[in-house]
């Protein structure tokens, strides 16, 4: 807003005319605006003449409801706690000490606290700001599904969660997902009008509760690989499913992951 309404002075500083007016002449009114202090007729070249009064009355109205804006926003941010900042482990570090200092010395300190600590940030503080709890993603972790039949003599690579995958990019976008706390099932039954697919990797995001597809290509230079995935990539278009909204494509490149663009998908996601 300060950015803005410096903008604005600057540029209202710069015009050399601001008003509008008419006068008749031959029985006709005629547009005029008084350029150092003498009228000026704006003819119908003189757009640029027309241009400055209307950026004139624009930063007219424009300037005082910016300034107002400045002020109700320097109120708002004097005092104000942020979302994240709400939540934080700092804020929640009174409760604990409560906790504390009542259970000392019993036996349950430890393990209450610990149990304190669990229910506020995975539990009470996700349902307030309507995220999936931990409760509710173990649970649809622990969902069971029919694994993928086809070859599955090629899951040879296991995650440090006990994930078997089929390739070495899939092992890696795993592992991270593992390591960012990220959920997810692996080649989980999706069905396309009536027809099921294994999406690589089905995310459940923590904090819309939605469902994100996630699939890699590796093998783009193969021919038959190539057109069978982007027959499958018009199945998912063909159904509505939108890229960054519940649909994730990643590829390889000369033989490798790029996990550079991994962190950008995810940050893009707010993960």
């Amino acid at each position: 807003m300060k950015r803005i309404h410096s903008r604005c002075q600057k540029r209202s500083a710069s015009l050399t005319c601001r008003s509008l007016h008419t006068r008749f002449e031959h029985g006709k009114p005629r547009p005029y605006t008084l350029l150092n202090g003498k009228p000026k007729y704006i003819s119908r070249k003189d757009t640029s003449l027309l241009q400055n009064i209307i950026q004139a009355k624009a930063l007219q109205q424009l300037q005082p409801r910016i300034a107002h804006n400045i002020t109700l926003l320097e109120q708002l941010s004097h005092g104000y706690t942020s979302l994240p900042e709400l939540f934080s482990t700092e804020l929640t570090a009174p409760i604990i000490q409560d906790i504390r200092a009542t259970l000392t010395g019993t036996t349950q300190e430890k393990s209450r606290i610990a149990q304190a600590l669990n229910y506020l940030h995975g539990e009470l503080y996700p349902s307030l700001q309507r995220h999936a709890t931990d409760a509710e993603i173990r649970r649809w972790l622990a969902e069971p599904y029919d694994p993928n039949p086809i070859h599955p003599e090629q899951l040879i690579h296991r995650t440090p969660g006990g994930i078997y995958v089929r390739s070495k990019s899939e092992l890696l976008l795993g592992t991270h997902f593992e390591y960012c706390h990220i959920p997810y099932k692996y080649e989980f039954p999706l069905y396309l009008e009536g027809n099921p697919v294994r999406p690589d990797f089905t995310i459940l995001h923590p904090k819309t509760r939605k469902l994100i597809y996630w699939e890699h290509l590796g093998m783009m230079d193969i021919e038959n690989y190539a057109m069978q995935n982007l027959q499958k990539l018009l199945r998912y278009f063909e159904c509505g499913f939108l890229p960054y909204i519940n649909l994730v494509v990643t590829y390889d490149r000369n033989g490798t992951l790029d996990m550079s663009q991994v962190e950008q998908i995810l940050s893009a996601l707010d993960f």
